[in-house]
């Protein structure tokens, strides 16, 4: 499945057995934001509620069932976080999101 530019979350069926979640996760940004929410706060699935532009949830369920299938959490953030289009590669460590300042994101070696 495409998810942006020249990236794809792929998924793998296996027969093996699944090892224990080990608290990774991934971000992704949504311009529907309130749909997903909506849908996922009322089956009880928002693990966290981090601002008004980002949520967390780790359950993927089955839509019919709400049987879990696989857990990994995903940062749910929308198009309008100040982090969306960030570049991807050769990033400033220093940049966090509560300090984030826009057109800081490119690592420089040596620069202080």
């Amino acid at each position: 499945m495409q998810v942006g530019a020249k990236q794809q979350l792929i998924f793998r069926e296996t027969a093996e057995p699944e090892v224990p979640y080990d608290g990774h996760h991934i971000a992704i940004y949504v311009t529907n934001f309130s749909g997903p929410h909506r849908w996922l706060k009322e089956r009880g699935l928002i693990s966290e509620e981090s601002n008004p532009v980002q949520y967390r949830f780790k359950d993927i369920v089955d839509p019919e069932t709400s049987k879990v299938l696989f857990t990994i959490e995903h940062e749910v953030r929308s198009a309008t976080h100040p982090m969306f289009m960030r570049p991807l590669v050769s990033r400033n460590p220093a940049q966090q999101q509560r300090t984030y300042q826009r057109g800081r994101d490119a690592f420089y070696p040596g620069a202080s």
